[in-house]
């Protein structure tokens, strides 16, 4: 594919693809946070937990939430 022909050979390719709704924090329902994070968090989490996958994937999402929401909701 010419998407990849710069890349060259590898052995894999992730796709971190979900539904997520993009709104103001107070304005995101538990029904929206729980479809989120079905779709964009449990679908890497369900991968083989043996080598800390899913202890890095946490926090990562953690600390990215923390410095997203931080400047923003509160004064």
């Amino acid at each position: 594919m010419l998407l990849f022909e710069p890349v060259g050979d590898f052995d894999a390719l992730i796709c971190t693809a979900g539904v997520v709704d993009f709104a103001a924090l107070d304005q995101i329902t538990t029904e929206l946070f729980d479809i989120a994070v079905r779709s964009k968090l449990m679908g890497q989490v369900n991968e083989d937990p043996r080598k800390g996958v899913c202890l890095a994937l946490l926090n990562g999402d953690f600390e990215r939430f923390v410095r997203a929401s931080s400047d923003r909701a509160w004064p």
